[in-house]
Protein backbone atom coordinates (compact mmCIF):
# COMPACT_ATOMS: atom_id res chain seq x y z
CA UNK A 1 0.00 0.00 0.00
CA UNK A 2 3.18 2.37 0.73
CA UNK A 3 4.46 1.61 -2.70
CA UNK A 4 1.57 2.63 -4.50
CA UNK A 5 1.11 6.29 -2.68
CA UNK A 6 4.70 6.74 -3.37
CA UNK A 7 3.98 5.70 -7.15
CA UNK A 8 0.89 7.71 -7.31
CA UNK A 9 2.82 11.03 -5.63
CA UNK A 10 5.86 10.43 -8.51
CA UNK A 11 3.02 9.99 -11.45
CA UNK A 12 1.52 13.34 -9.91
CA UNK A 13 5.16 15.10 -9.79
CA UNK A 14 6.16 14.05 -13.01
CA UNK A 15 2.32 14.85 -14.83
CA UNK A 16 3.00 18.37 -12.89
CA UNK A 17 6.83 19.08 -14.15
CA UNK A 18 5.65 18.56 -17.96
CA UNK A 19 2.71 20.51 -17.57
CA UNK A 20 4.74 23.78 -16.19
CA UNK A 21 6.96 22.71 -19.24
CA UNK A 22 4.32 22.68 -21.63
CA UNK A 23 2.68 25.43 -20.28
CA UNK A 24 5.74 27.32 -19.79
CA UNK A 25 6.49 27.24 -23.92
CA UNK A 26 3.15 28.06 -24.68
CA UNK A 27 3.24 31.85 -25.15
CA UNK A 28 6.69 31.56 -26.74
CA UNK A 29 6.24 29.14 -29.26
CA UNK A 30 3.88 31.80 -31.21
CA UNK A 31 6.88 34.12 -30.64
CA UNK A 32 8.89 31.50 -32.28
CA UNK A 33 6.70 31.01 -35.49
CA UNK A 34 7.02 35.01 -35.86
CA UNK A 35 10.87 34.79 -35.62
CA UNK A 36 10.41 32.28 -38.75
CA UNK A 37 8.46 34.64 -40.94
CA UNK A 38 5.35 33.23 -39.98
CA UNK A 39 2.08 34.83 -40.87
CA UNK A 40 -0.70 35.63 -37.96
CA UNK A 41 -2.57 33.04 -40.24
CA UNK A 42 -0.02 30.33 -40.19
CA UNK A 43 0.83 30.97 -36.55
CA UNK A 44 -2.81 30.36 -35.64
CA UNK A 45 -3.38 27.16 -38.03
CA UNK A 46 -0.14 25.82 -36.31
CA UNK A 47 -1.61 26.29 -33.12
CA UNK A 48 -4.58 24.91 -34.29
CA UNK A 49 -3.39 21.82 -35.44
CA UNK A 50 -2.00 20.84 -32.68
CA UNK A 51 -5.26 20.86 -31.03
CA UNK A 52 -7.42 18.97 -33.53
CA UNK A 53 -4.36 16.33 -33.65
CA UNK A 54 -4.62 16.27 -29.85
CA UNK A 55 -8.52 15.33 -30.03
CA UNK A 56 -8.20 13.10 -33.40
CA UNK A 57 -5.39 11.17 -31.17
CA UNK A 58 -7.44 10.36 -28.05
CA UNK A 59 -10.15 7.59 -28.91
CA UNK A 60 -7.06 5.84 -30.60
CA UNK A 61 -4.99 6.26 -27.65
CA UNK A 62 -7.85 4.93 -25.50
CA UNK A 63 -7.67 2.39 -27.81
CA UNK A 64 -4.05 1.29 -27.44
CA UNK A 65 -4.78 2.00 -23.54
CA UNK A 66 -7.31 -1.10 -23.62
CA UNK A 67 -5.04 -3.52 -25.63
CA UNK A 68 -1.37 -2.87 -24.08
CA UNK A 69 -2.24 -1.40 -20.57
CA UNK A 70 -2.42 1.41 -18.57
CA UNK A 71 1.23 1.28 -17.46
CA UNK A 72 2.61 0.60 -20.50
CA UNK A 73 0.70 3.57 -22.60
CA UNK A 74 1.21 6.23 -19.75
CA UNK A 75 4.97 5.67 -19.81
CA UNK A 76 4.73 5.71 -23.77
CA UNK A 77 2.69 8.80 -23.63
CA UNK A 78 5.49 10.49 -21.45
CA UNK A 79 7.70 10.16 -24.01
Amino acid sequence: MLGLKRDLWLLFALNLAIGFSRQFMAPLFPLYLEGLGASEVEIGMVLSLASVLATALMIPAGLLMNRIGKKRTLLVSVV
